[in-house]
């Protein structure tokens, strides 16, 4: 491993984002990391879903109709999608400033914080209502229970504590996000 460090290129963003040229912990986290992102888009993006949902209405020679749409509807499904970015560019820039103010690597704060808004949608706005989606919401909790596991083990109690203020953070983000979109939906 100290090889692999003596290589690693000395900008600091670089060595924060490679784990310090680490392929193993790149692996790990950039795979949590996209495959987080995709989840949680999922779930803010059902969240502000309107309470009409568009219906297909294929009795009338196959073709789609929106049945039930209101005006504010594809205001809301923008606002969702503003929201994802939004929380995503928050993430990146919290976990990069974090690093850079406190010398650390890695990018766990972005999938630990993404697990904790997955489960305060999951459990508010019942996004896990189809199998499909609540068995995706099941793997990536295993995988990220493996991963805090793995990571509790093999580095300093203060990545344990990151991880679990992350999750924090997640829930009090996925909060917002539940109560902006429960707004959002009613108006």
């Amino acid at each position: 491993m100290a090889a692999a460090k003596d290589t690693c290129p000395r900008s600091a963003l670089v060595r924060i984002l490679s784990y310090e040229c680490s392929p193993g912990d790149v692996a790990i986290n950039y795979a949590l990391v996209a495959w987080s992102t995709v989840l949680c888009a999922e779930g803010i993006l059902a969240a502000f879903e309107p309470a009409t949902a568009a219906k297909s209405d294929t009795s009338s020679g196959g073709s789609t109709k929106s049945q039930g749409e209101r005006p504010g509807d594809a205001d809301s499904r923008r606002t969702g999608r503003a929201v994802v970015w939004a929380v995503n560019a928050y993430l990146w820039g919290f976990q990069i400033g974090l690093c850079l103010a406190v010398d650390c690597v890695g990018i766990s704060i972005v999938w630990s914080a993404h697990a904790g808004i997955l489960i305060a949608l999951a459990r508010s706005l019942e996004i896990d209502a189809t199998p499909f989606l609540r068995q995706k919401l099941r793997n990536f909790a295993g995988a990220c229970i493996a991963a805090w596991t793995y990571y509790a083990l093999v580095e300093p109690p203060i990545t344990t504590v990151a991880h679990a203020a992350a999750v924090a953070m997640g829930l009090g983000i996925g909060d917002l996000i539940r109560r902006w979109a429960y707004a959002a939906r009613r108006s």
